[in-house]
Parts: structure tokens; C-alpha cells; sequence
């Protein structure tokens, strides 16, 4: 293996690992990251999850009829409210995530004085 990419693994290890605690323990976890800056900015996962998910939607919702036509399905009035309700509930439980995270991260910086 070459070093580049071993440090895209590493890289790609130390975010999953680190958005999987925020999803989990974001107290524990936004404590190590106040205290490791250098990760810092990984409490603004899921603000970037989300911009992600609207961007491959505006691409689905552009192209989503070509896939939908190759499989001979068509998109019924439920299937798109189902899709509208899914995609609602994503943006509100990633917006609750970011806010609890956001708390955290700044409640942590004024306890340590940074």
C-alpha cells in the first residue's frame, strides 16, 4: 500500500469513528474534540450529511425519472409523499443533531476558555 493511501483510510477511519460517537455519545465525543482542535471541525458533520443528502436528491430529483423509466416503474402520488415524508424527517432529525452537537461545542469551549 502506498502512503496516500493509507492516509485516506486513516482519514476516512478517524471521521467515520468520530461522527458514529457524535451520533452516539455526542457529550463524550464533542469533549474529546474540544480538546483535540485539530478534529475540531467534524462537529459540523451532520450540517455537511445533510448538504450531501440535498445534493443527491436535486441529482434524483433531476435524473431520478431516466431510472424510474429503464425499471418500468412509474412515480405514483404515494411514492412521492413517502419520499417527501422521508426526506423531512432527515433534515429535522439532522438539524436537532447539529443543534444538541453545536450546544455541546460551545458549552465545552466556554468551560475550558478557548
Amino acid at each position: 500500500m502506498s502512503q496516500r493511501s493509507v492516509t485516506m483510510i486513516s482519514l476516512g477511519y478517524w471521521f467515520s469513528a468520530y461522527t458514529l460517537g457524535l451520533l452516539l455519545h455526542p457529550y463524550k465525543t464533542v469533549r474529546e474534540l474540544v480538546r483535540r482542535p485539530v478534529f475540531g471541525p467534524l462537529v459540523t458533520a451532520p450540517l455537511v450529511i445533510w448538504g450531501v443528502c440535498w445534493l443527491t436528491t436535486m441529482i434524483g430529483l433531476r435524473f431520478g425519472w431516466v431510472v424510474l423509466w429503464i425499471l418500468g416503474l412509474e412515480a405514483t402520488p404515494r411514492f412521492i409523499h413517502i419520499l417527501a415524508f422521508l426526506w423531512w424527517w432527515l433534515t429535522n432529525f439532522l438539524l436537532l443533531w447539529q443543534m444538541v452537537v453545536a450546544y455541546l461545542w460551545v458549552r465545552f469551549k466556554v468551560a475550558t476558555g478557548n
